[in-house]
Parts: C-alpha cells; sequence; structure tokens
C-alpha cells in the first residue's frame, strides 16, 4: 500500500501520511524519506520504492521501521515524528561480519537490490 501511495502521489517528497478511506486514526502511517542530492527524481523514487520493499519484508508486522541505504533514507512510523528530535542510534546489519569489510553501504544495497 505505501509503495503505490508514493507512485500515485509523486508531488509528495520528504514525508507523508498513507491512510485508507474511513480507517481509524491508528490506521494512519507516517513516514519520511530523504534522497542524495546527486539523485535525479526517477533514482530517488526508485531508491524510495526499493526500500519501502525492503522495509516490507524485513519489519513484517511492525509499527515502525528505518532504513538507511546508499542512495536514501526511509523511516516509517504509525505516530506522527516529524519535527521531532529523534535521539535513537539504531545499527543493524545484514549478511555476515566481514573483517575488513570496505564498502558496507555497497553490500547492504546488494542484499535489498538497490
Amino acid at each position: 500500500l505505501l509503495h503505490h501511495q508514493l507512485r500515485l502521489r509523486p508531488q509528495i517528497f520528504n514525508n507523508f501520511e498513507v491512510s485508507l478511506p474511513g480507517s481509524a486514526q491508528n490506521d494512519v502511517v507516517y513516514g519520511l524519506f530523504q534522497c542524495r542530492g546527486d539523485l535525479s527524481t526517477p533514482d530517488c523514487h526508485d531508491c524510495v520504492a526499493v526500500a519501502v520493499g525492503c522495509l516490507g519484508v524485513s519489519f513484517v508486522g511492525a509499527t515502525g521501521g528505518a532504513l538507511l541505504l546508499d542512495r536514501c533514507f526511509v523511516r516509517y512510523d504509525n505516530t506522527s515524528f516529524v519535527g521531532d528530535e529523534d535521539k535513537a542510534v539504531v545499527s543493524d546489519k545484514c549478511g555476515p561480519s566481514v573483517a575488513n569489510d570496505t564498502d558496507p553501504l555497497a553490500r547492504r544495497d546488494a542484499s535489498c537490490r538497490i
């Protein structure tokens, strides 16, 4: 649903709110995305779409999540967080640890098919 709404509403850029007609207040999803400044709009859209897809698979049933890829960042929650200071320090990695990992962002992006 989130990916579909982003596709239908391309004028939305940095933050968004998605709800179905007639849905309750607690059925609303708030989100934020940010792309690198050197990306074209289509490349930003593609990165956000991939990140949303990865979040949907990685955080099944979760009420919130965030994913930082090399080209974009996506965060969502069931409560509005835009404008609130985020003091959370989150670190998670996909795949095995590599002692001399020179490009962890590329490895993570590969796992999300960027």
